[in-house]
């Protein structure tokens, strides 16, 4: 047999080759026996070869898969330590708004508490300045 004939074996022929093999040395019990023997080992391995790369085939592709899940958690890692900074700036932002709004209602406050504090009689002047004048314009008219 030719190593291309031998590739060309499927498992099931590979398997009736050592099923034979192994009938032949039990049968025969001779010198010639050994032969058939070390044919039958020979199907094995190749059985146990195939078997073996079936198996290697499968470790790859499950590694394969594990760094692409891998990859896959360093992508999410990256997109969430972006979402990350966007949301600590966006509250930034919001924080300064909230600062200049509470400054801006401070210096209101100050301003209301300064005419709240002013003494009444300012205010009292103020209004009857206002009521004088509005009575100069009443008396005025014809």
């Amino acid at each position: 047999m030719t190593l291309p004939e031998l590739e060309a074996l499927t498992v099931t022929e590979l398997r009736a080759h050592t099923s034979y093999a192994l009938d032949h040395y039990f049968n025969m019990r001779g010198i010639d026996s050994h032969a058939h023997l070390i044919e039958a080992q020979f199907y094995m391995r190749e059985l146990e070869q195939r078997d073996s790369e079936k198996i290697a085939n499968r470790d790859y592709r499950m590694e394969l898969g594990i760094m692409a899940l891998i990859l896959v958690e360093i992508i999410i890692a990256i997109f969430g330590i972006w979402l990350g900074f966007k949301e600590a700036k966006e509250q930034i932002a919001a924080s300064q708004t909230e600062t200049a709004a509470m400054q801006e209602l401070q210096r209101s406050a100050r301003v209301d508490s300064r005419h709240l504090n002013a003494p009444a009689s300012h205010d009292f002047e103020y209004e009857r300045g206002n009521a004088d004048a509005t009575a100069a314009h009443i008396s005025r008219r014809p």
